[in-house]
């Protein structure tokens, strides 16, 4: 059965494995591949996706570890207002006073988020340049925040790495100091949940018919960032 990734996916809103064979699945073939490349054991990825136990998901990870949020992992996501395929790596920061479950408590001498602070302006002015030099085409940053005892919605800003220069969507050109200095003021809420993703997008044309090797490809050229932030 053909477990190549579907424009009808991104058209829908979300990835349909109903009526894939659950030995096969995309998500599945992805992983041997990725754990192929990075030396790893065929079960050394945990496949996690959301929303739990539906046959649909609308992002998928792929991390290393036992614990939910606390690694930098691969992940790929369908938009929820727009049909775009994001593949790339995200990281998490988690709540530090007033978790609901004990996997949402950040631990900053276990979890990648500090690494993330510590190198970020290393990433987004050096690590970045070379994914985008790699795969052929423009980078996205999205950095979504909320804070943990409020019903606010989640507030977002996007990115773009284009022609070797950052860009805020719907704002202009973007500074890497700037764009740390958000994060960093991020950083010091204690209890705002964060979520940055680095990602290239891609559109129904691009990504219909993309084969689990292929999305395999295009997530390891993220694993620089990836491995910068892992102990």
């Amino acid at each position: 059965m053909d477990a190549s990734i579907s424009a009808s996916w991104l058209l829908k809103g979300y990835f349909d494995f109903s009526a894939q064979d659950r030995n096969h699945r995309t998500t599945d073939l992805i992983r041997t591949d990725l754990c192929a490349a990075l030396g790893l054991p065929n079960d050394g990825l945990r496949i996690a996706g959301f929303p739990v136990g539906a046959s649909w998901r609308h992002i998928v990870w792929w991390r290393e570890g036992n614990v939910d949020y606390a690694q930098a992992q691969f992940f790929a996501e369908v938009s929820e207002t727009h049909p775009v395929l994001s593949l790339g790596v995200g990281v998490e920061k988690g709540l530090e006073d007033h978790a609901r479950r004990p996997e949402e408590l950040m631990d900053r001498s276990t979890w990648d988020w500090p690494r993330l602070i510590a190198h970020l302006h290393v990433i987004l002015s050096t690590d970045v340049a070379a994914v985008a030099a790699a795969l052929g085409g423009p980078i996205a940053l999205r950095i979504r925040s909320r804070q943990a005892d409020t019903e606010t919605a989640w507030e977002t800003r996007a990115f773009s790495f284009v022609d070797g220069c950052w860009f805020e969507r719907h704002v202009g050109r973007a500074e890497p100091d700037a764009i740390s200095n958000y994060v960093r003021g991020l950083d010091s809420k204690r209890d705002a949940w964060t979520i940055v993703h680095f990602a290239r997008d891609l559109g129904p044309t691009e990504a219909d018919g993309l084969t689990p090797g292929g999305a395999a490809a295009l997530l390891l050229g993220f694993d620089a960032i990836r491995r910068r932030l892992r102990p």
